[in-house]
């Protein structure tokens, strides 16, 4: 930090060190990569959650297909169909 010995320089130097650390901050939520594709942070946030709670609710795919053979069974499907 620069040694200022006007109040007001002092004070200006401060102010503009905040609205610098806000601007950056601010920064790190306006990707322009995602909109380029009409996506906010939200967006992929929302996304992101999405795809940990399929990944977590996911079963091996044996346990699908057992599944969805007795779904079908208790349907009155044949085991062909």
């Amino acid at each position: 930090m620069p040694i200022l010995r006007e109040k007001g320089r002092s004070e200006g130097w401060a102010s503009s060190q905040r609205i610098k650390r806000s601007n950056e901050g601010n920064r790190a939520f306006n990707d322009r990569e995602l909109s380029a594709y009409g996506l906010t942070v939200a967006d992929a946030i929302k996304f992101t959650l999405d795809q940990y709670r399929q990944h977590t609710a996911s079963v091996p795919i044996e346990s699908a297909m057992n599944g969805l053979i007795e779904a079908k069974l208790g349907a009155g499907r044949s085991e062909r169909y």
